[in-house]
């Protein structure tokens, strides 16, 4: 929660005081049987990363504001968490079934298995369609897919999320409806989103998106709406200005509306 102006989610990557931490340390597997593509994954890793993506849901690329890009709705365990995922295409269809289990109470910056022992975790199972080839990172693109998730302390929710790409025009769309139970810590219990990206000037890109949301027992809708610039000044390195108009923040009695505006850069080696 951004307490300064009372908004239900991050407006802005999420930043800690850690001083180190490790989110992912896995080892990762093929399995291919026959036409059946698999992939197995064990080891300390991100849920956010694997499960109801979307190309967009990074947010040192595209949009800023996580309510946009990832599912708030979602009760998804720290980055780091010990766990097991996996992928399987299905023989000579372009359908694919995605599942992991991971340890609830994980923490990236202590790579320790205690928490194993407290006996909650992350379940999830996603199913979809892809015009791709899902053996590869490629099937997140013009994709269907159905995410349904749940958590030893009766939390769970189910979502609907689709992604296309226009290779030609260059233009990228997505939109999710989403939901969780009445009970659930999330930020959100019921949730929409929507957003649009076109290339421009070689590898620069903008980008509209907006999200609809509200917060678990409670009747304020909240309204994030993002527009973003990123200018690939080259190959490594991108200057990103944007714009977002954070509407009805659920905890601000003051301000009906909020604008925030954020410049980005980001170095790659």
């Amino acid at each position: 929660m951004a307490a300064n102006f009372g908004w239900v989610g991050t407006s802005a990557p999420d930043w800690s005081n850690q001083q180190w931490g490790i989110t992912v340390l896995k080892w990762r597997q093929r399995l291919d049987v026959g036409d059946a593509p698999i992939e197995v994954n064990v080891g300390y890793m991100s849920a956010f990363s694997q499960f109801d993506i979307t190309p967009y849901s990074d947010n040192l690329t595209s949009f800023q504001n996580n309510s946009i890009i990832l599912n708030p709705t979602i009760g998804y365990p720290s980055a780091g968490s010990f766990g097991i995922s996996g992928y399987m295409g299905i023989p000579r269809t372009n359908f694919y079934v995605l599942g992991m289990v991971m340890d609830a109470n994980g923490q990236y910056d202590s790579l320790s298995f205690d928490t194993l022992g407290d006996g909650d975790y992350f379940k999830a199972l996603e199913f979809g369609w892809t015009d791709q080839r899902v053996s590869d990172a490629s099937f997140l693109f013009n994709n269907v897919h159905v995410a349904l998730w749940h958590t030893d302390d009766d939390n769970f929710g189910a979502g609907l999320t689709g992604s296309y790409t226009f290779e030609n025009s260059r233009i990228g769309t997505f939109a999710r409806l989403a939901w969780a139970n009445e009970d659930a810590s999330t930020p959100y219990q019921r949730y929409a989103a929507a957003g649009i990206t076109k290339g421009v000037f070689r590898a620069s890109e903008v980008g509209l998106g907006a999200s609809w949301g509200r917060p678990p027992k409670s009747d304020e809708d909240q309204v994030a709406i993002e527009a973003f610039y990123r200018w690939q000044v080259a190959q490594n390195f991108a200057i990103t200005p944007s714009i977002q108009y954070l509407d009805n923040p659920a905890f601000n009695s003051s301000d009906g509306a909020v604008t925030v505006l954020g410049l980005r850069a980001r170095l790659t080696f």
